[in-house]
């Protein structure tokens, strides 16, 4: 009989995975705060169970299929029930133009986050050179599932809080947040960047060991200034500045490997 300690990556991941059942239902009653909220949870969970597994010595094939169905759940179809919600708080009458029964055309948009998550997670468990290059390597093939719900699941977190430390009225964040067109373009953007093979770097401890380690410190501080400063207006820019450093970083190692 299993160790009940080899457990407990299984019932992290539950917990991922009941953030993300919860987020569902706080969508379905109108509070996409609370589904904000969730899926940041449910990113600690996704940390913790990985971090769990690898220090108990408990990592399963029965564990890697489950992180990838809560991960779906928590992080596919929570931010698409979020951009949907949003794409009609914004009133848009072009919205409302064709219906496929009751359900309008348009929500066929935000599956996209759900079909490109599902997709890159497909990706991951059955290309065994993805999946050693994201374990031990220091980069990513494509936006990691998690960040683009946490972009998702910043923006009511950005419409309900004061965005700045230092409130500036000239900026009003909610009509940034409720343009139709900005929250279409952000979905095609994140749902391409989910299934690219772009070069990502990775935040894990081996990172900090290799060339790029000065690059990823200096994002890191720039991030976490941006977030003093911003609160939760600051992710999308955190994101960008993700990729633009990641550029820089792939392109430090690969000057490092033609020297070599």
């Amino acid at each position: 009989m299993q160790p009940i300690e080899k457990k407990i990556p299984n019932l992290l991941t539950l917990g991922n995975l009941f953030c993300g059942f919860v987020a569902v239902l706080a969508c379905l009653g109108g509070d996409l705060v609370m589904a904000g909220w969730l899926v940041f949870l449910a990113a600690l969970f996704d940390v913790l169970d990985g971090l769990a597994a690898k220090l108990l010595k408990a990592t399963s094939a029965i564990g890697a299929e489950l992180d990838s169905l809560a991960d779906l759940v928590s992080f596919g179809v929570v931010p698409s029930l979020i951009a949907y919600m949003l794409l009609i708080k914004s009133h848009a009458t072009w919205l409302d133009i064709a219906y496929i029964s009751d359900i309008q055309v348009f929500a066929l948009l935000p599956f996209l986050l759900t079909a490109a998550g599902a997709y890159r997670l497909a990706r991951y468990n059955t290309n065994q050179g993805i999946r050693d290059q994201e374990s031990v390597g220091d980069n990513f093939q494509g936006l990691p599932i998690p960040a683009s719900a946490m972009f998702f699941a910043s923006l009511p977190l950005m419409l309900q809080y004061d965005v700045f430390v230092v409130r500036f009225d000239i900026f009003y964040v909610s009509q940034l947040v409720l343009n139709p067109y900005f929250l279409s373009g952000c979905i095609l953007m994140f749902s391409w960047l989910m299934v690219s093979h772009l070069p990502l770097f990775s935040l894990k401890v081996s990172s900090f060991k290799g060339p790029n380690r000065n690059l990823i410190i200096l994002f890191l501080v720039l991030s976490l200034l941006l977030f003093a400063f911003l609160l939760w207006a600051a992710i999308p820019i955190i994101l960008i500045l993700y990729i633009v450093f990641s550029y820089f970083t792939k392109k430090s190692f690969n000057e490092i490997q033609s020297a070599d």
